[in-house]
Protein backbone atom coordinates (compact mmCIF):
# COMPACT_ATOMS: atom_id res chain seq x y z
CA UNK A 1 0.00 0.00 0.00
CA UNK A 2 0.83 3.52 0.06
CA UNK A 3 0.73 5.56 3.16
CA UNK A 4 0.38 9.11 3.72
CA UNK A 5 1.61 10.30 7.19
CA UNK A 6 0.58 13.62 8.35
CA UNK A 7 2.65 14.74 11.17
CA UNK A 8 6.18 13.60 11.93
CA UNK A 9 6.05 14.83 15.60
CA UNK A 10 5.54 12.08 18.62
CA UNK A 11 3.25 9.50 16.95
CA UNK A 12 3.60 10.45 13.43
CA UNK A 13 7.26 8.89 13.54
CA UNK A 14 5.98 5.68 15.29
CA UNK A 15 3.39 5.41 12.84
CA UNK A 16 5.71 5.86 9.74
CA UNK A 17 7.92 3.39 11.21
CA UNK A 18 5.29 0.83 11.72
CA UNK A 19 4.12 1.37 8.12
CA UNK A 20 7.53 1.00 6.97
CA UNK A 21 8.07 -2.43 8.45
CA UNK A 22 4.45 -3.74 7.10
CA UNK A 23 6.45 -3.25 4.25
CA UNK A 24 3.97 -0.14 3.00
CA UNK A 25 5.24 2.40 0.60
CA UNK A 26 5.30 5.56 3.08
CA UNK A 27 5.07 9.08 2.03
CA UNK A 28 5.20 11.86 5.00
CA UNK A 29 4.12 15.03 5.02
CA UNK A 30 4.99 17.83 7.75
CA UNK A 31 5.67 21.19 8.03
CA UNK A 32 8.91 21.62 10.11
CA UNK A 33 11.71 21.04 8.02
CA UNK A 34 13.67 20.37 10.05
CA UNK A 35 12.56 16.68 11.06
CA UNK A 36 12.67 15.59 7.34
CA UNK A 37 16.32 13.62 7.93
CA UNK A 38 14.41 12.01 10.63
CA UNK A 39 11.72 10.79 8.36
CA UNK A 40 13.77 9.95 5.77
CA UNK A 41 15.78 8.11 7.91
CA UNK A 42 12.75 6.12 9.52
CA UNK A 43 12.05 5.05 5.90
CA UNK A 44 9.29 7.89 4.15
CA UNK A 45 10.10 7.80 0.51
CA UNK A 46 9.18 11.34 0.00
CA UNK A 47 8.51 13.87 3.16
CA UNK A 48 7.16 16.84 2.00
CA UNK A 49 5.29 20.32 3.68
CA UNK A 50 1.85 19.32 2.47
CA UNK A 51 -0.23 15.94 1.87
CA UNK A 52 -1.39 18.18 -1.55
CA UNK A 53 1.49 18.04 -2.75
CA UNK A 54 1.25 13.97 -2.67
CA UNK A 55 -2.42 13.87 -4.35
CA UNK A 56 -0.94 13.00 -7.65
CA UNK A 57 0.18 9.62 -5.80
CA UNK A 58 -3.29 8.77 -5.36
CA UNK A 59 -2.62 7.15 -1.70
CA UNK A 60 -4.39 3.93 -0.62
CA UNK A 61 -4.43 5.77 3.55
CA UNK A 62 -3.94 8.75 5.06
CA UNK A 63 -3.36 8.81 8.80
CA UNK A 64 -3.48 12.39 9.79
CA UNK A 65 -1.76 12.16 12.99
CA UNK A 66 -1.85 16.29 12.70
CA UNK A 67 -5.73 17.28 12.67
CA UNK A 68 -5.36 20.90 12.05
CA UNK A 69 -8.11 21.32 9.61
CA UNK A 70 -6.54 21.78 6.67
CA UNK A 71 -4.55 18.70 6.97
CA UNK A 72 -7.86 16.89 6.98
CA UNK A 73 -9.57 17.73 3.87
CA UNK A 74 -6.26 17.87 1.84
CA UNK A 75 -6.08 14.26 3.36
CA UNK A 76 -9.64 13.62 1.52
CA UNK A 77 -7.68 15.01 -1.77
CA UNK A 78 -4.88 13.01 -1.30
CA UNK A 79 -6.19 9.46 -1.24
CA UNK A 80 -7.39 7.56 -3.50
CA UNK A 81 -10.91 6.84 -5.23
CA UNK A 82 -12.31 4.11 -2.16
CA UNK A 83 -9.27 5.03 -0.22
CA UNK A 84 -9.22 5.61 3.77
CA UNK A 85 -8.31 8.66 5.60
CA UNK A 86 -7.61 8.05 9.51
CA UNK A 87 -7.96 10.99 11.69
CA UNK A 88 -5.77 10.28 14.78
CA UNK A 89 -4.66 13.86 15.80
CA UNK A 90 -6.78 16.60 17.10
CA UNK A 91 -4.94 20.03 16.33
CA UNK A 92 -8.21 21.55 16.04
CA UNK A 93 -11.59 20.13 17.51
CA UNK A 94 -13.09 20.93 13.71
CA UNK A 95 -12.20 20.52 10.23
CA UNK A 96 -14.01 22.03 7.23
CA UNK A 97 -13.52 19.57 4.27
CA UNK A 98 -15.01 19.02 0.82
CA UNK A 99 -17.95 16.27 1.50
CA UNK A 100 -18.25 16.02 -2.26
CA UNK A 101 -14.67 14.69 -2.52
CA UNK A 102 -15.58 12.50 0.14
CA UNK A 103 -18.34 10.96 -1.29
CA UNK A 104 -17.64 11.12 -5.13
CA UNK A 105 -14.61 9.47 -4.27
CA UNK A 106 -16.50 7.18 -2.01
CA UNK A 107 -13.89 7.39 0.44
CA UNK A 108 -13.66 6.26 4.12
CA UNK A 109 -12.74 8.71 6.78
CA UNK A 110 -12.43 6.87 10.32
CA UNK A 111 -11.23 8.72 13.81
CA UNK A 112 -9.85 6.90 16.53
CA UNK A 113 -7.95 7.54 19.79
CA UNK A 114 -6.70 3.81 19.69
CA UNK A 115 -6.30 0.87 18.65
CA UNK A 116 -6.81 -2.28 19.47
CA UNK A 117 -5.13 -4.99 22.51
CA UNK A 118 -4.04 -7.05 19.07
CA UNK A 119 -2.96 -3.53 17.67
CA UNK A 120 -0.88 -3.24 20.78
CA UNK A 121 0.73 -6.58 20.70
CA UNK A 122 1.68 -6.24 17.18
CA UNK A 123 3.22 -3.14 17.58
CA UNK A 124 5.22 -4.42 21.13
CA UNK A 125 6.32 -7.75 18.55
CA UNK A 126 7.90 -5.22 16.13
CA UNK A 127 9.78 -3.06 19.12
CA UNK A 128 10.71 -6.41 20.69
CA UNK A 129 12.46 -7.71 16.80
CA UNK A 130 14.24 -3.92 16.73
CA UNK A 131 12.03 -2.84 14.00
CA UNK A 132 11.29 0.17 15.53
CA UNK A 133 13.49 3.14 17.39
CA UNK A 134 10.84 5.45 18.64
CA UNK A 135 12.26 8.98 19.27
CA UNK A 136 12.21 9.50 22.99
CA UNK A 137 12.79 12.86 24.76
CA UNK A 138 13.42 11.72 28.10
CA UNK A 139 12.43 13.71 31.64
CA UNK A 140 12.80 12.78 35.30
CA UNK A 141 9.81 13.02 37.19
CA UNK A 142 10.11 16.51 38.63
CA UNK A 143 11.34 17.67 34.95
CA UNK A 144 7.32 17.04 34.17
CA UNK A 145 6.18 20.39 34.74
CA UNK A 146 9.22 22.25 32.55
CA UNK A 147 8.57 19.74 30.26
CA UNK A 148 4.56 20.20 29.42
CA UNK A 149 5.55 23.87 28.96
CA UNK A 150 7.80 22.68 26.31
CA UNK A 151 5.92 19.98 24.77
CA UNK A 152 3.10 23.05 24.55
CA UNK A 153 5.36 25.14 23.15
CA UNK A 154 6.78 22.52 20.26
CA UNK A 155 9.83 22.24 21.26
CA UNK A 156 9.90 18.46 22.07
CA UNK A 157 10.89 16.06 19.67
CA UNK A 158 9.34 12.43 19.42
CA UNK A 159 7.43 11.18 22.71
CA UNK A 160 8.05 12.51 25.94
CA UNK A 161 8.93 10.21 28.40
CA UNK A 162 9.08 10.55 32.19
CA UNK A 163 11.96 8.35 33.69
CA UNK A 164 11.10 6.54 37.73
CA UNK A 165 13.91 6.70 39.79
CA UNK A 166 15.35 3.08 40.21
Amino acid sequence: DKVGIIGFGGLGQLGTQIAVALGAEVYVAEVKEETWPAASKAGATRVVASIDELADLQLDVVVDFAGFGPTTAGAIHAVREYGRVVQVGLGRKQATIDTWALVAKNITLIGTLGGTREDLLAVLDLLAAGKLDPLLTEVTFDEIPAALTRLAAGQIRGRLVALTAN
